[in-house]
């Protein structure tokens, strides 16, 4: 679809289909799709660009509640300078998900910004595993630079279980999670397990985030994996006030202006 040059893909819709952007180098943009189904970007570098592929402004994921794990975005086959932002992600079991492993060998994931998105509802009607990110992997390649800012993660269901997963699924380094709100997320806000022995997760910071309402005390969990070069600091856990629970704007007493998070809805 990229074919080594600019491209864009706008204002269509997809109803439980996968969508596939691959390519070796690109600059894709693709934004304003009302999208339902899972949409793989596979295989993206930048090239000679600033960005292999610009995720924007997408509404995506089904009008309800699913009985089926649900996917938003995934990156499969490893992926570089990829930019997901402004995009409104609802009712799937995971927004966004890193393919860390495939057939083909060790993959390589760089330079991943994930910004000022808006995750509503994360997980089907039964079970548990909703979380607006989540990760896959068999213990080889890398993923780095990973920088997770000013999103709005909303729990909604009983399901919903983390809001941020770090997983132990091969090295793992250089990770921002920051100026962020997270609510309702029955395990966590933030959590790290260890998927494959040997994985590590290096220089991971947790900084400036507001976590309400979550489990584990609104604390980050680690099970199995102690990330080196971990950084926890001025995090807060109050009630972020949006003004409604499907207005995430902020009111204009809330305590999460403060820390400069984006709180507003993608319209």
């Amino acid at each position: 679809m990229c074919a080594k040059a600019h491209s864009q893909v706008t204002s269509h819709q997809r109803s439980r289909a996968t969508g596939l952007l691959r390519s070796e180098w690109c600059a894709c943009t693709v934004y304003n799709n009302a999208i339902i189904g899972n949409t793989d970007l596979d295989y993206l570098s930048k090239g000679a660009y600033t960005f292999s592929v610009d995720f924007h402004n997408n509404t995506v994921g089904p009008s309800s509640q699913q009985t089926h794990v649900e996917l938003g975005l995934e990156l499969e086959e490893g992926c570089s300078d990829v930019v997901i932002r402004a995009n409104y992600f609802k009712n799937l079991e995971v927004g966004i998900q890193i393919q860390a492993n495939s057939v083909h060998g060790p993959t390589t994931y760089n330079n991943i910004s994930i910004y000022g998105n808006i995750f509503d509802g994360m997980g089907k009607t039964t079970g548990t595993g909703g979380t607006s990110l989540n990760w896959n992997g068999n213990g080889t390649g890398t993923v780095s630079n990973i920088n997770i800012w000013n999103n709005t993660a909303y729990g909604r269901y009983a399901s919903a279980t983390d809001g941020v997963r770090i997983d132990g699924v091969c090295a793992v380094s250089g990770v921002s999670i920051r100026n962020n709100i997270v609510v309702g997320f029955a395990r966590s806000p933030v959590h790290s397990y260890l998927n494959n022995p040997g994985s590590t997760i290096d220089s991971l910071s947790i900084e400036t985030n507001d976590f309400f309402g979550n489990g584990n005390n609104n604390v980050y969990l680690t099970q199995g994996i102690t990330p080196t070069r971990l950084t926890i600091q001025n995090n807060m856990t109050s009630n972020p006030l949006f003004v409604s629970a499907t207005d995430f704007h902020l009111q204009a007493t809330s305590p999460a202006a403060n820390i400069d998070a984006y709180g507003t809805a993608v319209s």
